[in-house]
């Protein structure tokens, strides 16, 4: 993402899994830039990022450890703070759904 103009972050937060994606503005469109997913949290642990293409950019596992929410939500943030070093995080949204047993 580098050169990268204002991005925005999309977060989808679960019991197991942070699945998030980067977006930023070109020309006044929203232009995905990389989605990512931190799984397996408190078992084992692992990180993907993809570009908009479907490549694989990044990757990281935690075998010597439980990583939980905290422990990903630090590791996203480092990881946002090297890939937005050009460009402004200017937004974040997150999706929030409730269950339960009524309809």
């Amino acid at each position: 993402m580098r050169g990268s103009s204002d991005a925005i972050l999309v977060l989808n937060a679960g019991s197991s899994s942070i699945k998030h994606a980067v977006f930023v503005d070109r020309a006044g469109e929203l232009t995905l830039v990389v989605r990512r997913e931190v799984e397996g949290l408190y078992t084992a642990p692992r990180f993907t990022a993809q570009d908009a293409s479907g490549s694989i950019v990044a990757q990281r596992s935690w075998h010597e450890r439980k990583l939980g929410h905290d422990g990903a939500v630090e590791f996203l943030i480092d990881f946002l703070k090297r890939r937005l070093a050009d460009g402004p995080l200017i937004g974040v949204g997150h999706r929030v759904v409730h269950g339960g047993l009524r309809s």
